[in-house]
């Protein structure tokens, strides 16, 4: 069986180190020429440094994902002042409609609606339509460690995973994250699982195209 890697050349990138806060001062600043609000800008730009920290090859969810981000603002495929509108709400429970607003910071949103609900019925869970990307999944998921609570993220997405079998997308990654602390109030060490239903996700298949 021969070694189809071998048909290959790779070629060496050099890697550059910066420090962590000039990449977050950064990449706020690059999302502040949008007309992302302020605060918005915050949340998205540390949502992706985070990611990146995570220091995993082929991260599909750091900061490279930022050009992406400005290009949707720019054109008009997500909404920067975009409405968080409860549709419905009980104790335990909310729909909200997010009108097509930058999803990180709906997600971020809703993990706080959650944890509130979470405080007072033991559990909360808060589900978001008309969205948009929202990046890592543990990012939002994470939020609820400080509360002490677990938390857990997830989303749909589009067909781009193949059945067994076959070649062409037709059931959607759907990534999902649970965060959960670990220990009395410790979050110093929580457990975190972040995946996807694929066996590697694009931003690993597009380091090894590099």
């Amino acid at each position: 069986m021969s070694d189809y890697s071998a048909d290959y050349k790779t070629e060496q990138i050099p890697l550059h180190y910066v420090p962590v806060d000039g990449l977050r001062a950064v990449t706020e600043a690059i999302l502040r020429t949008t007309d992302l609000a302020p605060d918005d800008a915050v949340i998205i730009a540390d949502a992706l440094v985070t990611s990146e920290l995570r220091n995993l090859q082929g991260q599909g969810q750091g900061v490279r994902r930022v050009r992406a981000y400005v290009d949707r603002v720019r054109q008009r495929h997500v909404a920067p002042h975009a409405p968080f509108d409860v549709v419905k709400e009980s104790p335990a429970l909310a729909l909200v409609d997010a009108h097509n607003g930058p999803g990180t910071v709906v997600a971020v949103k809703a993990m706080r609606m959650a944890i509130a609900k979470a405080k007072v019925c033991g559990m909360g869970m808060v589900l978001v339509r008309h969205s948009t990307h929202f990046g890592s999944a543990s990012y939002s998921a994470s939020q609820a460690l400080a509360a002490g609570c677990i938390g857990v993220s997830m989303t749909n997405a589009g067909p781009e995973m193949a059945p067994w079998g076959g070649i062409d997308g037709v059931v959607g990654t759907n990534p999902w994250a649970v965060a959960i602390p670990s220990g009395d109030g410790n979050t110093d060490m929580p457990i975190i699982l972040d995946m996807a239903l694929t066996t590697a996700g694009k931003g690993m298949m597009r380091w090894l195209m590099r």
